[in-house]
């Protein structure tokens, strides 16, 4: 359960969310949440596995993994461990701000 700050919520939210990005576009497997490093360099090697029309992803999904960790998010090999520490996506893919 997150326990951050009510006005951090919205964007530690956004984050779960790109990580569900992450799982579910970029097929980035829970072994590749042992770390932040790890997720971010799956979700740009995924990435390169989709169409060239679909590469869109691998930059909010890297940087909401970042915002994950700095919200107090858990990286350790489950996807059910790193929602379990952040605000709920409601199941939502959503991305990260973009430059």
């Amino acid at each position: 359960m997150w326990v951050g700050s009510i006005c951090d919520s919205e964007i530690a939210r956004k984050s779960a969310g790109s990580a569900l990005a992450g799982q579910t576009i970029l097929s980035v497997s829970a072994g590749s949440l042992s770390s932040v490093v790890v997720a971010q360099a799956a979700a740009v090697a995924n990435e390169q596995l989709l169409s060239i029309c679909d590469r869109i992803w691998a930059v909010p999904v890297s940087r909401g993994y970042k915002v994950a960790s700095n919200m107090g998010g858990t990286f350790a090999s489950s996807y059910a461990t790193l929602y379990d520490s952040l605000p709920s996506s409601v199941g939502h893919v959503r991305q990260m701000i973009n430059s």
